[in-house]
């Protein structure tokens, strides 16, 4: 879980309004990092909602810039074990609370 808040914390810093295109692309290229980002995103996306304008560039780049599928993400073992990791979270109001916390709550649609 502490692994999983590291990642969450980095993603913070990737909102279009604060990171420059050039540091963006940059972040992008940790493959490890995207594959974790991508398990959460898809267990939010499965369970609880959808991802905001910037969620969803931030997805499609990610598998655009690593040459992955959406079929193919199951195959990943870190995008693997970050699903299951977040699946362990209570209910949708949990996870949301915590991406508050972490200041990452603008790449998930949220209802109030």
């Amino acid at each position: 879980m502490k692994k999983l808040l590291i990642v969450l914390l980095l993603l913070n810093q990737v909102s279009v309004a604060q990171v420059s295109e050039q540091s963006l692309e940059k972040y992008l290229d940790n493959r490890d990092i995207v594959l974790q980002i991508l398990g959460v995103a898809d267990h939010y996306i499965e369970r609880c909602g959808g991802l905001t304008e910037v969620g969803e560039m931030y997805y499609r780049r990610s598998l655009e810039k690593h040459g992955l599928t959406e079929a193919g993400l199951a195959e990943e073992r870190l995008y693997q074990a970050s699903y299951k990791m977040v699946s362990q979270y209570p209910t949708c109001h949990t996870l949301v609370r915590d991406f508050k916390s972490l200041g990452i709550v603008h790449l998930f649609k949220v209802s109030v």
